[in-house]
């Protein structure tokens, strides 16, 4: 099985930012709330890390579920 555990900063950063992207463009509800859990799991990982993601990214307000 594939998480965010497996991936490297750089490529958490860049699937966050596409995520965001994705829910930030979304219409359908089921789409943006799949979106909020993927960078749930990804803002966990990246805590986890030692990294606070509100400075890693610019003007970012964090999700929470």
């Amino acid at each position: 099985m594939f998480g965010p555990e497996d991936l490297s900063i750089k490529e958490l950063k860049l699937f966050h930012k596409a995520t965001r992207e994705r829910m930030d463009c979304a219409k359908n509800v089921a789409v943006k709330t799949e979106a909020i859990m993927v960078l749930s799991m990804i803002d966990k990982e990246l805590d986890k890390r030692g990294y606070d993601v509100e400075k890693l990214f610019n003007d970012y307000v964090k999700i929470g579920l």
